[in-house]
């Protein structure tokens, strides 16, 4: 039950994060990575963990302060870089794969089911926590980036692609493959129903369903719905 509530509670979240202003959103980004940093670094603190360690701290140390130094500076707001930070000359392009590379490794994703089950063990919310809420329910960082730098939408990017998925079994039109709040809910029988992720330990298989419907062309999507429908299925649950 915790889970599921601190799971509506982050895609509330994510809901607030579309409609701040750049230097709002920047500011939570840089909470989220100071606060993910340290439990990053709590969690790998042997020698044996080193190769997990170097794998995911790009993410929190340069990607996302990357990010919300980009977001700052549209606001006319100039945040300090860290100091070791290679990524100010990357474009809007690069800086949006470097996230997706580090977001969706194997070194992440055993991360991930570390986070959710220190998460587990209480009942609130933290900065740390937001990271794990998967893309379709709204990633405050992945808004972040839809909004500097958004998906091509002739060569949609795995991210874009799973939104689209999602968005055309939910029956949203979603052609720029960008999340939107309306993605949080849809009606089915005339209720309202309020569309949040199972477990992260399942959302991270589930997202190998996703795998396969990432090579689906949607415009043939009517052939292939029920197999979609059902490996999704396996990925969502609803709540009111």
């Amino acid at each position: 039950m915790a889970e599921n509530q601190q799971t509506i509670d982050m895609t509330r979240m994510a809901c607030e994060a579309y409609h701040m202003s750049d230097a709002k959103i920047a500011t939570t980004i840089s909470l989220m990575s100071a606060a993910s940093s340290k439990h990053l670094m709590s969690t790998y603190n042997e020698d044996e963990d080193r190769s997990q360690l170097d794998a995911i701290r790009p993410l929190f140390e340069n990607i996302m302060p990357e990010i919300s130094a980009r977001l700052f500076a549209r606001d006319g707001i100039t945040l300090r870089r860290p100091r070791l930070s290679t990524l100010e000359r990357f474009t809007g392009m690069d800086l949006r794969e470097s996230f997706i590379d580090t977001f969706q490794s194997d070194a992440f994703r055993k991360y991930l089911n570390i986070l959710f089950e220190d998460r587990l063990l209480r009942t609130d919310l933290r900065h740390s926590d937001l990271i794990t809420s998967p893309v379709v329910n709204g990633n405050i960082v992945a808004i972040a980036l839809d909004r500097l730098e958004p998906p091509l939408s002739d060569e949609p990017d795995r991210l874009a692609r799973i939104v689209k998925t999602t968005g055309s079994i939910l029956g949203l039109e979603c052609d720029d493959g960008i999340w939107r709040p309306e993605f949080t809910a849809h009606h089915q029988e005339g209720v309202t129903l309020t569309l949040v992720s199972d477990q992260v330990s399942d959302m991270v298989w589930g997202d190998d369903d996703l795998d396969v419907m990432d090579d689906l062309d949607l415009e043939d999507q009517e052939d292939h719905s029920d197999d979609v429908i059902d490996a999704t299925a396996r990925q969502f649950e609803m709540a009111t």
